[in-house]
């Protein structure tokens, strides 16, 4: 008698599913439409930020404040991750295709109100709508390829999915940068209209219901606390990105009542027997640790990607276009070897080719240290590609063990954490990275702007971006101050590297400690 072995990465569980599970012969084509709609969620993070300069503007745009602005890219983030295990759960109960195909309804209408908002309160709000529709995207996607694929082409799958973050940051920038150069603001926010029709149609026709075989009762309790704790959580943390600092009421008080009502969350689910969110899963050091993995790189690639925009349109006086254009390498590295890792991980083992990974996106975090106002720009391209290639051997075997511990009737679970790792760590590399990148610019400045006038001073001080536009505005006088203010940028941005690449360092030991090693040979 012979057994099958099958695996999907060293010291994960066989999968349910069975080697004799039917194969779609249309799950290429699925993985197409899905991997579309996830870029969708991350297009849209990307390509508000070079539209910041238009909607300030009262001509061209909305004449939005800096604090409003701030809100119109964090309503949508915000309400991201808050709602990700709601539409988790619901897909394990109703079926993840619909909840895709709610989701994408709900985002493209948000979009077309967006576009044609007449205030910024309106862009916040219709920000907000495509927030609540957007998760479902990532949650749904992802749990219907653990449906559709086999155990032994799940990880390439999980691979290219992951894989489609990168082309989607750096689409944002080229994107935005072009339609904003030949038509007006609100076509950032329509660009994504015709690619909702296009995947609800693909959706629709062709992928399948994938839902739970159990018929369990809802947890509307563990639903409302795990809404309440993340919003406020993410919340906290933006409140601390936006005002520039951390120990202050608005930010320190919803992160310390998310984290107790995420407490009480935890006692309530530890007491079902199919709670929301199983919290069991977090017992299993490799689950908890390639959750924290992810985390930890997306906090890299948004705190990173905050200060190189900054870097090359203020002090390398880029275009938005141009901006977008130079950080490309990093999606390439992503794009190029995101479906190959998994492969190497059931060669190597998941601990060796994860941690080399992070190291080696470690290494270009702290390589930006070595950026100046004249570096040539193959230095900045050849670290953002090497930053990609390391961050695609982390992403894409670290969802795969995420995806593989959860039994496949709730893959909505895995999907959640998975999702929740994302978004949780991109919120935080954007705020925390930015706070740190907006004090230590506010300490290293304050000196260059005390010749400007007391009204002006403060709100110069608040970014580079700031200044620049400031300085403009009052003439040749104050102009001048701009090479010692872009010095003071570069420093601030060196603070924030390092920061980054310490984060990076602890995620480099959470992959060695806790992710399993190189699979024993059998005979």
């Amino acid at each position: 008698m012979t057994m099958t072995r099958q695996f999907t990465l060293p010291g994960i569980e066989p999968d349910r599913a069975g080697p004799a599970e039917h194969r779609d012969p249309r799950r290429w084509l699925i993985l197409f439409f899905l991997v579309t709609a996830f870029m969708l969620t991350i297009l849209n993070t990307t390509i508000v930020n070079v539209g910041i300069r238009v909607l300030t503007d009262p001509r061209r745009g909305l004449g939005a404040t800096q604090t409003e602005i701030v809100w119109a890219v964090n309503a949508f983030t915000l309400l991201l991750g808050t709602l990700l295990v709601t539409w988790s759960t619901l897909g394990d109960r109703y079926g993840h295709r619909r909840m895709l195909l709610a989701g994408l309804g709900v985002f493209g209408l948000g979009a077309l109100g967006a576009a044609f908002s007449a205030s910024p309160g309106m862009l916040i709000g219709w920000q907000a709508v495509m927030g609540v529709g957007g998760a479902a995207i990532p949650a749904s996607t992802l749990a219907i390829i653990t449906h559709v694929f086999g155990p032994e082409e799940r990880p390439k799958a999980i691979g290219v999915w992951a894989a489609s973050a990168g082309p989607a940051m750096a689409l944002g920038p080229i994107v935005g940068g072009a339609l904003l150069d030949n038509f007006p603001w609100g076509a950032i926010f329509l660009v994504n209209v015709p690619i909702v029709l296009v995947v609800l149609a693909g959706v629709t026709r062709y992928a399948p219901l994938a839902r739970s075989d159990r018929r369990d009762r809802l947890d509307p309790v563990g639903v409302l606390l795990s809404i309440a704790g993340i919003f406020l959580v993410i919340f906290g943390i933006m409140e601390g990105g936006s005002l520039g600092s951390w120990a202050r009421w608005p930010v320190l008080v919803p992160i310390v009542a998310g984290f107790a009502v995420l407490g009480g969350f935890v006692w309530h689910a530890r007491r079902r027997d199919r709670p929301a969110l199983d919290v069991r899963l977090f017992r299993d050091p490799r689950f908890s640790a390639a959750a924290s993995v992810v985390a930890l790189a997306f906090v890299g690639i948004f705190g990173v990607t905050l200060f190189v925009m900054l870097y090359f349109q203020s002090v390398r006086q880029f275009s938005a276009l141009r901006t977008g254009l130079s950080v490309l390498p990093l999606a390439v590295g992503l794009a190029v070897f995101s479906p190959g890792a998994p492969a190497l991980a059931r060669k190597f083992g998941p601990k060796v080719v994860v941690s080399a990974g992070m190291a080696t996106a470690t290494a270009c975090f702290f390589s930006y240290t070595f950026l100046t106002a004249d570096s040539p720009l193959w230095l900045p391209m050849v670290i953002f590609f090497l930053q990609g290639a390391g961050m695609a051997h982390v992403i894409s075997p670290a969802t795969g063990i995420i995806m593989a511990r959860v039994p496949r009737e709730n893959a909505g679970m895995g999907s959640a954490v998975a999702n929740l790792a994302r978004d949780v760590g991109g919120a935080l590399g954007l705020a925390a990275l930015g706070s740190v990148l907006a004090v230590s610019y506010r300490h290293h400045v304050d000196g260059v702007l005390a010749a400007l006038p007391g009204p002006v001073r403060a709100a110069a001080g608040d970014s580079i971006a700031a200044t620049h536009a400031i300085a403009g505005r009052l003439g040749p006088a104050a102009q001048r101050l701009l090479p010692a203010a872009d010095t003071a940028f570069l420093s601030a941005m060196h603070t924030t590297a390092v920061v980054c690449g310490v984060l990076g360092f602890a995620g480099v030991c959470i992959a060695i400690s806790g992710l399993p090693g190189r699979p024993a040979k059998t005979k």
